[in-house]
């Protein structure tokens, strides 16, 4: 049996087509998402940087794309399972700050 791709499942009910747009659709869907994260990650760093140094967003954006390329690269993923790892900590972390700094704590409670 066939694996269950996009692209297959689009190439059987539509035809060859359909596998080019459900691939077309895959590599928007990922391009748009990491041009979100280059964005994201810019306009965080541009808010972290102290007045002192006035480093353009490009310079962000550029530093970013050269630390992420070289793990684009990778023939496997398995590598990458260890990011993962520091990705979600951080996620929970950044969870844990806005429940912090959005509950309204008692005036001796809170931080």
């Amino acid at each position: 049996s066939a694996d269950a791709t996009l692209n297959s499942i689009a190439s059987s009910t539509i035809g060859h087509v359909g596998g080019v747009l459900a691939d077309l659709g895959v590599l928007g869907n990922c391009v748009g998402g990491a041009a979100m994260y280059l964005i994201i990650a810019s306009t965080s760093m541009e808010m972290l940087q102290s007045p002192q140094v006035s480093l353009p967003r490009q310079a962000y954006v550029i530093f970013s794309v050269a630390l992420v390329f070289p793990l684009c690269l990778l023939r496997r993923v398995h590598g990458l399972r260890f990011t993962s790892i520091l990705g979600m900590l951080a996620m929970a972390f950044i969870c844990l700050l806005v429940f912090v700094f959005a509950v309204p704590w008692s005036e001796g409670i809170g931080f």
